[in-house]
């Protein structure tokens, strides 16, 4: 069971009206399902929002809802905000990179996403160029990328250019598909 600590903040308003009371904390597995209160702010809230929220639960995504709440008990309208986490969803494509000479050179490269799983929810979108992470030390490089995309390849420095759909897998090497 995965243990995350969750920091929630918000701008406040620029003056909280004499009725004020506190602000309620919900959490649960979508906003479009019933949420649960998990906390309040106390009513001596500064210039900037707060919550520090620390769950304990294996699940792969949360959300919360923000309300206000006066002193008479009437609540407000909400904001909701979500969060996945989307290592289940993720595939790392990865490849070490050198010149003929085996020392490490700097590669410039990129991957584009061509088009996504129809039930994929995260914060990729097609069309959507992905800079990789690298380590120019040892050459090696590497995208996270959602499982399913077809995802275009570009390694300048190589003529490297193909087009590839990640599989269902937590790693995969580039090379595998460059022949």
């Amino acid at each position: 069971m995965a243990v995350i600590s969750i920091y929630i903040q918000w701008k406040m308003p620029s003056a909280l009206p004499d009725d004020f009371s506190h602000f309620n904390i919900y959490r649960g597995p979508s906003c479009a399902e019933a949420l649960t209160e998990i906390g309040e702010t106390d009513d001596d809230v500064d210039s900037e929002g707060y919550y520090h929220y620390t769950d304990v639960s294996g699940e792969g995504g949360f959300c919360y809802r923000i309300s206000a709440e006066d002193i008479y008990n009437n609540e407000s309208a909400s904001v909701c905000v979500c969060y996945y986490d989307m290592t289940d969803y993720l595939c790392r494509v990865y490849t070490y990179l050198v010149d003929a000479e085996s020392n490490p050179v700097k590669i410039e490269g990129l991957a584009r996403i061509t088009s996504l799983p129809e039930d994929y929810i995260g914060k990729f979108w097609s069309g959507q160029e992905v800079a990789k992470y690298s380590d120019e030390d040892t050459g090696y490089i590497h995208w996270d990328l959602p499982r399913g995309a077809v995802v275009n390849f570009i390694i300048y420095d190589m003529k490297i250019n193909i087009q590839e759909t990640i599989p269902d897998v937590s790693s995969k090497a580039l090379n595998d598909w460059i022949d």
